[in-house]
């Protein structure tokens, strides 16, 4: 069996979060080019760590997948206590085999694993996300936002919720993007792989906030594990931005979350105007880690030189 087929198992087998689940990397790597590390002893996983290679500048790079926001490692309840640094070595060796230029994966990672990567001449470094761990019931709800998003719900009265194909929605997402003068950040074939996946799986919903014309302002992909709610692809049409479409799409994901007795992720952000937002739905920092190493030191002037752009 291999790695990538004993992960699969694992993952039948254990509660693992979203982005963590065999079928997302498996979905989002439309070429696969994915596998998984794993720690075990007579034949019993003690760690896990899903990875994907991509080509960054001609270079390869062991990043994360389109739109995964966190990196999840497995490490079984009674692993060991060198696991970490097992892990951690795997990590350092895997790289130098397959002559990554480049490392870069962030996520909620255990405190022994982080010191574990630093020995191994990784940096770390936290970032924010916002969270909501317990949604309150729809009545209640604006009571937690700031008056700016009380206000902006509402202007957004007589809306009505709807459902959308992947299609539909990615072509929704570009076109809001284009008026914005920007480029969509993830290709047609990514949405069409794990968006319809997330639906047969009844693990995420395609959601529209449309108006009495029959109009699409907003929309979102809302996907869950068995513990949060994630905010994903959020997208508004600037003809309408004034119109509080965004807020009111926002309050309704929410309310499903609520239903599902679910907690609510909104994944970031660290551009201080999103964080703002996320802050006044009331979710509240929570920090998490960026791991990065450099093995090509030409790539390491080219990431910097691409940051200050």
């Amino acid at each position: 069996m291999t790695n990538r087929e004993k992960y699969i198992q694992l993952c039948l087998q254990e509660d693992l979060p979203l982005h963590a689940q065999a079928w997302w990397w498996e979905k989002s790597t439309a070429d696969k080019t994915w596998d998984t590390i794993i720690i075990e002893d007579d034949n019993r996983i003690l760690a896990a760590m899903p990875y994907h290679v991509a080509d960054k500048w001609c270079l390869h790079a062991l990043l994360m997948p389109v739109h995964t926001q966190y990196h999840y490692v497995y490490l079984a309840p009674d692993a060991p206590v060198d696991t970490p640094v097992r892990l951690a070595q795997a990590m350092d060796a895997l790289c130098r085999e397959r002559h990554i230029g480049w490392c870069r994966l962030q996520g909620f990672y255990p405190p022994q694993l982080t010191e574990a990567l630093r020995s191994c001449g990784f940096s770390t470094d936290l970032r924010t996300t916002y969270r909501i761990a317990s949604v309150p019931p729809r009545e209640e709800l604006p009571d937690t936002y700031s008056q700016n998003k009380r206000r902006q719900l509402r202007k957004a009265q007589g809306l009505h919720l709807t459902e959308m194909s992947a299609d539909a929605f990615y072509t929704f997402h570009r076109d809001c993007m284009a008026k914005q003068g920007k480029l969509i950040d993830y290709p047609a074939q990514w949405a069409q792989s794990v968006l319809p996946e997330a639906i047969r799986r009844q693990t995420g919903l395609l959601l529209g906030a449309q108006n009495e014309e029959g109009n699409v302002l907003a929309a979102m992909f809302l996907a869950w594990d068995s513990q949060y709610a994630y905010y994903l692809l959020p997208a508004y049409d600037p003809d309408y931005k004034d119109t509080g479409a965004m807020t009111w799409l926002t309050n309704e994901a929410l309310c499903i979350a609520h239903q599902k007795g679910l907690g609510f992720d909104f994944e970031g952000s660290m551009i201080p105007s999103v964080a703002l937002s996320y802050r006044q739905f009331g979710g509240e920092a929570i920090s998490y880690c960026c791991i990065e190493k450099f093995y090509n030191p030409i790539l390491r002037v080219a990431v910097r030189l691409h940051k200050h752009l």
